[in-house]
């Protein structure tokens, strides 16, 4: 049994630079707070474009609105596919906001963390699934209908935009309350689909809390984007000739990603694994990272 293996004070000198570096993303994405101004920059993981003091485009939000405003969104496919065969998910554990807004709930004195069994693993995977269906669905057929009719912005669908970010616990907690209390507070109980938003978002924060990085394994439409070019990517974890069994139960402890890896595998091959490095600190002379 591993002590504490959530506990912040338990951390390897690696993990509190990963936490530095996804606070110095934090502030850049934001640097209209220092009154910076935006800019076209299309960072590669999920951010909340539109939040009050953001300067960049998230590229989930692009590729959203690119199809919705009747475009092809190739600027964010590109992005989306380079990333996904370079480095993969690592800018989900290094940089992503709503990932360090989970890294940090994980810390919270929780006991029985990563408690979903193994069975329902694939069964969960199918909700991020169809929710990018959902997404790809929605902005297709309201990418039509921007070309084809005149739409009244005003009378338009709260889904018109970017579907899924509309509902997206990570817009909610870094848009949508921010811009609602700080501007107009009574949309935050005059609108009907802010008890939608906030209820999700209160639901999605206690899963996390029980379930290290919850939003990530079985919501996030973009990690599932990026699962899709897992067997191509170029930066990969070796795990040496440490033994499988033993190696699994250290994982199901540490890995807020829930990583399994086989007999038979020379790297870890999971598409669920973001490269956050928590894995190293128990296996420091089996696992190495290689890129090729």
């Amino acid at each position: 049994m591993i002590k504490k293996p959530f506990s912040f004070q338990n951390q390897p000198v690696s993990q509190y630079l990963r936490h530095l570096i996804q606070i110095l993303v934090l502030l850049f994405l934001n640097a209209k707070l220092f009154q910076i101004s935006a800019t076209p920059i299309v960072v590669p993981f999920l951010h909340a474009t539109h939040a009050p003091f953001s300067t960049a485009v998230g590229v989930f939000d692009a590729f959203e609105s690119s199809i919705t405003s009747g475009n092809f969104p190739i600027l964010a496919v590109g992005i989306i596919l380079i990333t996904g065969v370079t480095i993969g998910k690592l800018l989900c554990a290094w940089a992503c906001p709503f990932g360090f807004v989970q890294d940090l709930l994980n810390y919270l004195p929780i006991p029985n963390k990563n408690v979903i069994p193994r069975d329902w693993f694939k069964s969960l995977q199918m909700i991020k699934q169809l929710l990018l269906a959902f997404s790809l669905f929605s902005s297709i057929l309201f990418g039509f209908q921007t070309i084809t009719e005149d739409i009244d912005p005003i009378k338009k669908s709260p889904f018109h935009d970017a579907p899924f970010s509309v509902l997206s616990p990570s817009t909610t907690l870094f848009t949508y309350i921010p811009w609602a209390a700080y501007w107009k507070p009574e949309v935050l109980y005059k609108q009907p689909i802010a008890y939608l938003k906030l209820s999700i978002l209160i639901a999605c924060l206690g899963l996390c809390v029980v379930i290290p990085r919850f939003f990530c394994r079985y919501i996030c439409p973009l990690g599932y984007m990026y699962d899709l070019t897992n067997k191509f990517k170029f930066l990969k974890i070796k795990t040496g000739s440490i033994k499988k069994e033993e190696a699994n139960k250290t994982l199901k402890e540490v890995c807020p990603m829930d990583v399994q890896i086989s007999t038979d595998d020379k790297y870890i091959n999971s598409p669920a694994c973001i490269h956050c490095g928590k894995c190293f600190k128990y296996f420091p002379n089996q696992f190495s990272q290689e890129f090729f």
